[in-house]
Order: C-alpha cells, then sequence, then structure tokens
C-alpha cells in the first residue's frame, strides 16, 4: 500500500485551546482579535517555530456557520517546536484574554497499537 507523502496531523505533542466568542485568528498577522478589544500577539509568549493553527481550517474560513460550526471554528492547535514541552506554555496561554479553555492534548496512539489483532 503507498503511503501519502503529505502528513495531515504532526504526531506531535500540542496544546489545543477554544477562544472566547467574538475572537478571531489572524495566521496573516499572526494575532488573535476582537472588535473593541486590543489584539493579542502570541510571539513574545511562544517559542520561535512554533505553529499555531486552526483545528478545522475549512470551518474557520467559512463566513457563514451554524451555531455547531461556530464551536468547531473556535478551535486552534499550538505546536511548540521539537524538545518544548507543551505543559510548559499552558500557563502562559491560558492568561490570554481571547482563551476560553486550553489544555494539552492527549498523545496520539502509534497506528501499529492501534490496530486489532
Amino acid at each position: 500500500m503507498a503511503r501519502s507523502r503529505h502528513r495531515r496531523g504532526s504526531g506531535r505533542p500540542h496544546l489545543v485551546l477554544r477562544l472566547r466568542k467574538g475572537w478571531t485568528y489572524d495566521p496573516g498577522r499572526r494575532r488573535f482579535t476582537k472588535e473593541g478589544r486590543e489584539p493579542v500577539r502570541p510571539g513574545t509568549d511562544l517559542p520561535k517555530y512554533t505553529r499555531i493553527t486552526f483545528q478545522v481550517p475549512a470551518m474557520a474560513q467559512r463566513r457563514k456557520r451554524s451555531l455547531a460550526e461556530d464551536e468547531l471554528a473556535r478551535g486552534i492547535q499550538i505546536v511548540p517546536p521539537r524538545g518544548v514541552s507543551p505543559g510548559r506554555l499552558l500557563p502562559r496561554v491560558r492568561s490570554w484574554p481571547c482563551v476560553e479553555k486550553a489544555w494539552v492534548a492527549p498523545a496520539p496512539v502509534p497506528a501499529s497499537l492501534s490496530r486489532s489483532r
């Protein structure tokens, strides 16, 4: 069986956060914004090469969403560079005014262990 050259997930330990209602993430400017509030720029709180991505990118780009879709669009992943524990970043991320809640994502189960015999 052929394997895809592109991996969908990093498989690396990361943080998951849920934005408060009204907040959005602008990946081009790497900042969280809300009407009438000062933007949150996470650059100084995170190590260099940290990636910030939407959990469901297609949902985040939609303009019209149902209530359930809006909940999905508020999910963000923060993937620190190799060698940096996401747990170390958790207190800083939780202190941002745009974060409703944040947690360390559970470690992925290797495919070799998840197959039934």
